[in-house]
């Protein structure tokens, strides 16, 4: 800001009053004023012009971060950060390779031992002259949960010799 005392204020007041006269000197100093308020109120318009520039560019970081953090950029950084070399991912995929050949090899094979090989002929019924193929189903094992319990024991019954069982009261206790 201009740094202006009060002695200084004062000789320009004089000179202003020396220069413009009794007459003229307040209306000058309204024209002044309003020169004042034109130019603080472009100051105001240019300042809110810079900072909705600041706020802009700072929204725009902020949705630079949140694309940033789409799932698959999420996704690419974390491993990018635990397995920067790739090494860990390969060998993933040796594997799930791997187990993908085992199991048509596995598939393949069921598929061989169910159907005839060339050498064999398949089985004729008795007596009526039919081809018939052989289902070999797998057996089942109920699990323990379903199996009956052992039947129980009944209990013995009480023998009419014995003393009957009464509380302190005198009573005789009901089974």
């Amino acid at each position: 800001m201009i740094d202006i005392g009060w002695s200084e204020m004062a000789v320009v007041a004089l000179v202003a009053l020396l220069i413009l006269g009794p007459k003229e000197l307040p209306q000058a100093m309204r024209m002044a004023a309003s020169w004042i308020k034109k130019a603080r109120s472009v100051t105001r318009e240019v300042q809110s012009g810079i900072n909705d520039m600041i706020r802009d560019a700072d929204l725009e970081d902020a949705r630079k971060a949140v694309q940033s953090a789409q799932p698959g950029n999420l996704e690419k950084a974390i491993g990018d950060a635990v397995d920067p070399s790739g090494s860990v991912s390969q060998s993933l995929s040796d594997v799930e390779k791997e187990t993908r050949k085992a199991e048509t090899e596995a598939k393949s094979a069921v598929k061989d031992d169910a159907a005839p090989s060339a050498g064999e002929a398949p089985q004729e019924a008795k007596g009526t002259g039919e081809r018939a193929t052989i289902i070999e189903q797998p057996t089942v094992i109920a699990p323990p949960h379903s199996l009956n319990p052992p039947p129980r024991k009944p209990d013995p019954e009480p023998d009419p010799q014995a003393a009957p069982d009464t509380g302190g009261d005198g009573t005789q206790k009901r089974a």
